[in-house]
């Protein structure tokens, strides 16, 4: 229950100040937008690192310094999935977990 709520809240996220930036690039790229859920975010040295689904169907993992996009690598799931068979299990069910959610 805890990881759909972390889920939900990240998906009220992208309607803030804070999430700007991020959301309109991902418009950009992947078109419109339903439904979006930060899966990981971590600091680096001087960028911030964002896993983040998009409507059920995509990944994009970003990376944030200054408030601009400098790194993107864009997945279909499907591909996300198969290419990284040894995700940690709780990861996997955090994906998962949001793409249910994008359904409702």
């Amino acid at each position: 229950m805890e990881m759909k709520s972390e889920l939900l809240e990240s998906r009220e996220w992208f309607d803030s100040n804070e999430a700007v930036v991020i959301k309109d690039f991902l418009a950009r790229e992947f078109g419109v937008l339903m439904n979006l859920f930060v899966l990981h975010h971590h600091f680096g040295q001087s960028e911030e690192h964002y896993v983040i689904m998009i409507d059920g169907k995509y990944i994009a993992e970003l990376e944030v310094s200054n408030s601009e996009i400098v790194g993107c690598d864009k997945y279909e799931l499907a591909s996300y999935l198969r290419d990284n068979p040894k995700m940690p299990r709780l990861f996997r069910f955090r994906i998962e977990t949001a793409q249910a959610l994008s359904v409702l």
